[in-house]
């Protein structure tokens, strides 16, 4: 990963802390992905960790990756409440709040973008690249259609089940 010279220190003191909180509470795809996102908010210019408690920094990149992958979900594993990160990391929940709405402005981060999503869950996303949907088949089919073949796909499916609903009526 590349960081700026000036941004080592605040790189490491981030990732320390969210390698700490992963191992014990989640697992190293979240490390990794908590690595990835340090890292991309350490290039910003200027960086928004330059500002602030690296701790609530921390729990914000925990949280912000927890809320896009689904971590409060409790048939999933690992699974963790997203009020009880702000706590482990010892910060504020307002702290980690501001944190997170950084995030999202600088980064525009949403569920389902494969940036962000663990690579355990990508097979889940319809529109991963690499992931097709196609009519006959609704599992992945490795085939790498285009993301606007299968938006069509998808809307042709809609008009066609809507159609079939306006004529049985």
């Amino acid at each position: 990963m590349q960081i700026p010279e000036p941004m080592q220190a605040h790189f490491s003191a981030v990732t320390e802390a969210t390698d700490r909180l992963c191992t014990t509470h989640l697992n190293q795809e979240y490390a990794d992905k908590c690595r990835e996102l340090t890292a991309c908010l350490c290039r910003k210019s200027p960086s928004p960790l330059l500002s602030g408690s690296l701790l609530a920094w921390a729990a914000a990149i925990t949280y912000e990756l927890g809320s896009l992958n689904f971590l409060s979900d409790t048939t999933r594993t690992p699974s963790l409440p997203l009020q009880n990160i702000a706590p482990l990391y010892g910060v504020s929940a307002s702290a980690t709040a501001s944190k997170v709405k950084q995030i999202r402005e600088l980064l525009g981060t949403r569920q389902f973008d494969p940036r962000w999503t663990l690579p355990s869950l990508q097979a889940d996303i319809p529109l991963v690249p690499g992931r097709a949907r196609t009519r006959g088949d609704r599992r992945a089919s490795g085939l790498g259609m285009a993301r606007s073949e299968t938006f069509m796909n998808s809307a042709c499916d809609i008009l066609l089940a809507a159609s079939k609903r306006e004529s049985r009526q």
